[in-house]
């Protein structure tokens, strides 16, 4: 479960890496066959980075619940504590 999650978060950052080269002339070229007129390229650029974000959002959502288990099973002497703060 962790290594498919970690394929996707990798997979999420080499998009946004990669989101004005060939993700940017993907979605350029499904907008001018379904959308007629030219779009703005820099909003059509936004919107290839927000999706590449939330697909590292899916791969990086694992991640956060596995530290409620693992500071179950393994308590410190000094209360909780999580390796990755999630914002909760």
């Amino acid at each position: 479960m962790f290594l498919i999650a970690l394929v996707i978060f990798a997979l999420g950052s080499y998009l946004v890496a990669s989101a004005q080269t060939w993700p940017l002339d993907l979605a350029l070229q499904a907008y001018y066959r379904l959308v007629p007129g030219r779009p703005d390229v820099a909003y059509v650029t936004l919107y290839v980075l927000i999706g590449a974000r939330m697909i590292q959002a899916f791969g990086l959502e694992p991640w956060c619940p596995s530290n409620g288990v693992v500071g179950d099973l393994y308590p410190s002497p000094g209360g909780p504590r999580h390796w990755i703060d999630c914002g909760r």
